[in-house]
């Protein structure tokens, strides 16, 4: 019998609860779902078992994670980006900071599309490690934007 594949989102939703800053059994502490229904509502083997939206989102601000919206998006076709909390109060450094740290994740993207074209196959892996640098420059692109867009006088 052929193994199902995991879906990104079954992952994501795996990944929030088990790979977080919390552990999944203070994770249910936390959240009051009892810790065996947690672990089922995210286990990639378990069909008839859901992680609901509002627990979905209360556990990626708990774990300070955004695995599952992340791969929300990208089902959906888009990208996630978080914008800073902190634009109101941009400064020069923080301009240059951004600037540096957007060149620094396009270097990153580049290291892994160079390596997934070394293979002369490039695998489910190497779009997943692309896909995900490619979203860091999004998202640090887009950061870049906000800040500029705090610092205009109009």
């Amino acid at each position: 019998m052929a193994t199902k594949s995991i879906s990104d989102l079954d992952q994501a939703k795996h990944d929030i609860v088990h790979n977080g800053k919390f552990s999944p059994m203070e994770l249910a502490e936390l959240t009051g779902i009892g810790y065996g229904t947690l672990c089922n509502k995210v286990s990639v083997t378990s069909p008839n078992h859901f992680l609901m939206v509002d627990e979905a989102v209360n556990i990626q601000k708990i774990q300070d994670t955004r695995f599952l919206i992340e791969a929300e998006c990208h089902a959906l076709g888009g990208v996630y980006v978080q914008i800073p909390a902190d634009l109101l109060n941009t400064s020069d450094v923080d301009l240059i900071e951004n600037w540096a740290n957007w060149h620094r994740d396009t270097a990153e993207t580049e290291a892994a599309i160079t390596n997934a074209l070394k293979s002369k196959c490039i695998t489910q892996k190497h779009l997943a490690a692309i896909r995900k640098e490619m979203f860091e420059d999004f998202q640090r692109e887009l950061e870049l934007l906000h800040r500029l867009e705090a610092l205009c006088d109009e």
